[in-house]
């Protein structure tokens, strides 16, 4: 997701319905974090972080829920 004043959306444009923030996040620290970057390690493993745009991350893909058996 991405930050447009005080509202996280998709880069479809739509809000974001789901949100996985770490305690104390976001925070905004300097006025431009406006991406979100997951832990993937440690304590808050899957947790959201909000920070700056500029730095090269993978990104997680939205689909359809499918069932598996």
């Amino acid at each position: 997701p991405r930050y447009q004043h005080t509202n996280f959306h998709t880069v479809a444009g739509r809000s974001a319905t789901y949100l996985n923030w770490a305690a104390g996040q976001p925070n905004d620290v300097g006025g431009s974090q406006d991406c979100v970057y997951m832990y993937t390690s440690n304590d808050k493993l899957g947790k959201w972080n909000d920070e700056g745009c500029v730095w090269p991350h993978h990104y997680i893909c939205e689909s359809k829920y499918h069932r598996c058996n």
